[in-house]
Order: structure tokens, then sequence, then C-alpha cells
């Protein structure tokens, strides 16, 4: 005879239980459950999604304010003009008059003392005239103002060492010659850059009346 399957179930025809789902606890007194098996059971949450158009205004920010920044670095960076090399020569040229005017009487080779006041003479000359080229309104930045003061410290102290030393007229020829050099650098820079005509012919002009100066300081140091 055989035995009734309805009071003896196969185990194996048996539902299991869901997959990965914990088990049943008890329900308290008043039928809620625990919250950690709610929270076990309870659908995970959707991840939060960027809206695109947000996500498009940010980096287009972005991108902006990186254009803005190379911009105001290129603004700062940008070359000097005719103009503010222009004023920086004559500073340059105002420094080194102020320099040879105040050397004038501890000089003491009467050659050196010659070339110092025709250079003393010409520098105010052609600072003057580049001062009415430029116009009342053309007035050195406050960079270009601290370079001269400080240049001109750096060459009053070199020169009074030189002095106590006893080799300030070697020095002196020697310190002056390259200054000279600098102002017909700066010179050539300007020619080469500009469009007036009139400066051209100012510039050409001091270029070769230095040069003569520039010389007679070069023969000394060459007969020392």
């Amino acid at each position: 005879m055989q035995p009734d399957q309805s009071l003896h179930p196969n185990p194996s025809l048996q539902p299991s239980s869901a997959p990965n789902q914990p088990p049943s606890p008890t329900p308290y007194e008043d039928g809620s459950y625990p919250i950690d098996y709610l929270n076990q059971i309870a659908p995970a949450p959707r991840p939060q999604q960027i809206n695109p158009k947000v996500l498009f205004g940010a980096i287009a920010g972005a991108v902006i304010l990186v254009c803005i920044v190379a911009v105001l670095a290129l603004g700062t960076n940008k070359p000097a003009t005719v103009e503010q090399n222009s004023i920086a020569l004559r500073e340059r040229m105002t420094t080194l008059q102020k320099t040879t005017s105040q050397q004038q009487t501890d000089l003491k080779d009467i050659t050196i003392r010659t070339n110092n006041a025709t250079l003393t003479t010409y520098l105010a000359s052609a600072s003057s005239q580049l001062t009415d080229m430029l116009g009342p309104k053309a007035k050195p930045d406050k960079t270009t103002t601290a370079t001269e003061k400080a240049k001109l410290t750096a060459l009053k102290d070199k020169f009074y060492e030189a002095n106590v030393a006893g080799t300030l007229d070697r020095t002196y020829a020697r310190e002056i010659t390259y200054e000279i050099d600098m102002l017909i650098v700066a010179i050539r820079r300007i020619y080469t850059a500009s469009r007036s005509q009139d400066l051209k012919t100012f510039l050409d002009k001091t270029d070769t009346n230095l040069k003569v100066i520039r010389k007679s300081f070069a023969d000394f140091i060459g007969n020392q």
C-alpha cells in the first residue's frame, strides 16, 4: 500500500524562501517589527542623478574662469610700449647724470674728469630733449621710479668704496662704460619698435654721441 503523499510531503517539492531575504523576526505585541529588519527588506534607494543642465553650467563656468585668468595673465605680461621704454630710458639718463655730477669732484685724473664733465652735460641735454618729445603726461610708473632709486644708491655705494680703496678712477671708468653700453642697447630697442621719425632721429643722434663719449672712457681704461 502506497503511503499518502499528502501526509508526508516531499521536502524537495516545498517552496523555498526568497533568496537573500532575511528571516522574518517575531513581531512585537502591537504587530510591528524591529527597525533593522524593516531596513533590510526595504528596497535600496535609487542613486541621485545630476541634472544635465547643472552639469553643463558648471563646466561652462569653469571654462570661462580659465579664460579670464589667461587674459589677465597675458595682460600683466604684455611687452612694454615704445613710450614706456622711452620713459625708462629718460629716467636712466637722469640717474646717470646725477651720478656723474656727484662723482666729478672725487675723480683724480684730468682726462677722466674732462670726459665725465662732457658726459654729465650731454646726459642732462638728452634727457631734457626726450622729455619734450614725450610730453608732460609721460610719467614713470612706480616700478621704474623704484628701480632708478635703487640704481642711484648702488652706484653711489660702489664709487664710495672705490674712492676709499684708492681705485675710483679705474672703477668709475669701467662702470660708466658699461652703463653707456646699456643705454645704447635700450636706444636700439626703442629705435626698432618706434614709428615716429622724430624719435628715430633723436635716438640715432644720441646713439652716435654716446659712442664717442664711451670711447673716451674705454681709452682711459686701456691706458691704465
